[in-house]
């Protein structure tokens, strides 16, 4: 690492900008999962939506649902940034 590097923040983007690019809708459960494996990764920040109309991003028609149903299933998470709608994938045990 370059000396003047500090710190590196990694960002896991895919529920929000990789499954833009899908041709098929994915169902909400099949996100969640996405999502719950992730989260165990180790990764400090996963962005798991946007809101924004279905009608220009329609891959995030249950952008409410997502967030609404991962906030009952984990509800340690240490900070939901509502914002910007990204999820602080850390937990507070």
């Amino acid at each position: 690492m370059h000396p003047d590097i500090k710190e590196i923040k990694i960002v896991e983007v895919g529920l929000r900008d990789g499954l833009q690019n899908e041709r098929v809708l994915i169902e909400t459960p099949k996100k969640l999962e996405l999502l719950d494996r992730l989260s165990k990764t180790g990764l400090k920040f996963i962005e798991i939506t946007a809101f924004v109309s279905p009608k220009w991003i329609p891959s995030l028609y249950d952008h409410e649902k997502i967030l609404e149903l991962y906030k009952k299933k984990r509800p340690n998470l240490s900070s939901i940034d509502t914002q910007s709608y990204r999820l602080r994938a850390s937990e507070t045990v």
